[in-house]
């Protein structure tokens, strides 16, 4: 079974033929123009929760990241989603030229703030840091070639963790 967090497929449970090693763990934040007459230095709930909101989907048949909605239903709110976009290299241009949000892992924020006239601001509400994994078939676990990958991918995530740098 797997669902969608923020452009990511993740999965509750790996399917059998699946190996996964988690990497790290990212904070959630909202990005928004710099200059957005709606939010101040910090975006309240009442503003989260009326502004739209610009979801990025990967993929037609999934859905948008339900992680935020659950969290919202759970203290009796609700968002909108105005858009969805199929990659996130449009959501900068969208986000800078409207009164969107967009909710997503603080790196991806980090990055697409410095692509536009963007400005990134905590939540209004608690959300689960974005996991981010590597998943392979089981039949790769014993390929050194793709042992060595993995090794390799871990152990930047891991450097880039130990370092606090997250470009």
């Amino acid at each position: 079974i797997a669902y969608r967090e923020a452009g990511e497929v993740i999965f509750e449970e790996v399917p059998r033929n699946m190996s996964q090693q988690p990497l790290y763990d990212d904070p959630a934040v909202c990005v928004v123009r710099a200059n957005h007459e709606h939010v101040g230095k910090r975006l309240t709930l009442e503003t989260y929760t009326r502004l739209p909101h610009l979801d990025v989907a990967l993929a037609r048949d999934l859905t948008h990241d339900l992680r935020i909605d659950r969290a919202l239903a759970a203290i009796g709110k609700r968002r909108h989603v105005g858009v969805r976009v199929p990659y996130f290299l449009l959501a900068p241009r969208v986000l800078e030229r409207t009164d969107y949000v967009a909710t997503m892992s603080a790196r991806a924020g980090q990055i697409l703030s410095g692509m536009a006239r963007l400005r990134v601001v905590d939540p209004p509400l608690e959300l689960p840091s974005y996991r981010f994994s590597q998943v392979w078939r089981t039949d790769r676990d014993d390929d050194r070639a793709h042992a060595w990958l993995r090794q390799t991918i871990a152990r930047i995530c891991d450097a880039r963790e130990s370092t606090g740098r997250h470009d």
